[in-house]
């Protein structure tokens, strides 16, 4: 038996791709880490995300500059929830929403 993905999900993916793309690369996400939901999903569970095991990371909140950072915590803010990680290390960075102390 073959696996099938879910093409709802696969389109609803690519439209967010489509409709976010500029503005990520705008906060200096490199396009490896969005173009598949996996990596995006690794990404916001982690604040780094790197494509092959002992590489170094492609992204990494806690090396940005400030201006992306800042950048990728407001739109994490607008499209993802409490419970992401690196919206979380964003935010505390930045003593912003309910993560900050």
């Amino acid at each position: 038996m073959s696996y099938r993905r879910d093409k709802a999900a696969s389109c609803e993916w690519t439209h967010w791709v489509i409709s976010h793309r500029k503005r990520l690369l705008a906060c200096g996400v490199p396009s490896q880490v969005f173009e598949k939901e996996q990596a995006w999903r690794d990404f916001l569970d982690h604040g780094y995300y790197s494509n092959a095991h002992g590489q170094p990371a492609l992204i990494d909140v806690d090396e940005m500059p400030d201006a992306e950072a800042l950048a990728l915590c407001v739109f994490l803010e607008e499209h993802e929830g409490e419970d992401c990680s690196t919206l979380g290390l964003l935010q505390f960075r930045f003593k912003r929403g309910s993560h900050s102390c």
